[in-house]
């Protein structure tokens, strides 16, 4: 006979994670010999199309899509609705954070998936999806994914304030209180080893162009959500610091500190002793060069004057890299030239009757030359 059913087949092993909304063990399926999630929910028969019915359709509606556990298999057992879903190697985003803090563009990185889970369940006509650090799951490959995709909360729900709340969360743990999204916002911002000033304008955006645009336009707002997400997240990526613990085995080092920028440019900060070797030497070098240079000089001087002699003398070529023309373009097509012709640069964002997203200015301006080491800075419209 066919092993089905729950404790027959589905067989729970690990208690995961329980609260009011139902219990999550990880198991395995007897018959297929693969390892699975448990999702066990209360059913009460004077409410039965809540947790019957409508559970069923939205589930069966949102299985396939790439952003949620698929659901395997379901049924009712002992009073309580079930449901198997597929396992990924990972854990619950509440256990994750419990063992490691995430950074803010970490955070960032992972609200723009949450903001496109929005999208996609829009598409599907569903709206309210609960985005807690108890129904996601992270798995080793950095993605998150909905653990319980068929209930929804009703009604009109502030999804973007939940995803600042949730980055308050990964960013610093659990606070008792609930705090004000003001005072979230500048705990986020203020953590940015930048100016948090861009960081604190541009949460505080979203919050108003949720305010405003939540119920009559909500598919616009999310969009433009997910480009701002995308933008400050590229925005904190160029510019983020990260300090690197000194290593016990050479004391030499105190502090590492990774310059951001593409891998040619990293450098790391060394110890005054031998920042001094290394000045010494580029002494003892520089003094070698010019006087080889003088003495080359006074023995071909008169040839040199000869040939000069023989037409206009030619320009002294510009060094360094040039920088394109990149006024008037979008942020992102201004990225890409300025990265194709290997320059480091920055945006500030700036009102103006542009439309958003448009470079107003460049500095240095087009045709300049510049170091590698140089940054370009650009003012883009908001």
């Amino acid at each position: 006979m066919i092993k089905k059913g729950l404790y027959d087949r589905y067989v729970p092993d690990v208690n995961i994670h329980s609260d009011n909304m139902g219990n999550i063990h990880r198991g395995h399926d007897s018959l297929l010999k693969r390892d699975i999630l448990i999702y066990r929910e209360p059913w009460k028969p004077s409410d039965s199309k809540k947790h019957s019915s409508e559970p069923k359709e939205n589930g069966v509606r949102f299985t396939g899509q790439p952003f949620v556990l698929q659901i395997l298999d379901r049924g009712v057992e002992e009073q309580e609705n079930y449901y198997v879903l597929e396992y990924i190697p990972g854990l619950l985003l509440k256990d994750a954070v419990n063992e490691k803090k995430l950074s803010l563009k970490e955070t960032l990185g992972m609200a723009v998936q949450f903001v496109q889970m929005l999208e996609e369940a829009r598409r599907d006509g569903l709206r309210g999806i609960v985005l807690s650090e108890t129904n996601l799951w992270l798995t080793e490959e950095g993605e998150v994914k909905l653990i319980n995709s068929w209930t929804t909360r009703s009604g009109q729900t502030k999804e973007v304030e939940g995803i600042l709340r949730l980055m308050h969360f990964m960013m610093f743990g659990q606070v008792e209180i609930r705090l004000p999204v003001l005072q979230v916002i500048e705990e986020i911002a203020l953590s940015f080893q930048g100016n948090p000033y861009i960081v604190r304008k541009s949460l505080k955006a979203m919050i108003r162009r949720e305010e405003k645009k939540s119920s009559e336009r909500y598919e616009e707002m999310l969009k433009q959500t997910l480009e701002d997400f995308t933008s400050l997240y590229q925005y904190v990526k160029r510019n983020q610091v990260t300090t690197v613990r000194k290593e016990a085995q050479d004391p030499a080092f105190e502090a590492v500190e990774e310059i951001p920028g593409p891998a040619w440019y990293r450098t790391k900060k060394l110890p005054v002793k031998y920042l001094a070797i290394i000045g010494l030497l580029i002494v003892i070098s520089m003094t070698a060069f010019s006087f080889f240079s003088s003495d080359k000089g006074q023995t071909s001087g008169s040839a040199a004057a000869v040939t000069d002699t023989g037409g206009p003398v030619q320009e002294k070529k510009a060094t360094g890299i040039e920088v394109p023309d990149v006024s008037g373009l979008s942020l992102e097509e201004a990225g890409s030239k300025l990265d194709a012709a290997g320059v480091r640069y920055k945006y500030y964002l700036e009102s103006s009757i542009r439309k958003k997203g448009t470079v107003l200015k460049q500095s240095p301006g087009a045709g300049e030359f510049v170091r590698r080491t140089d940054i370009v800075s650009l003012w883009v419209s908001e």
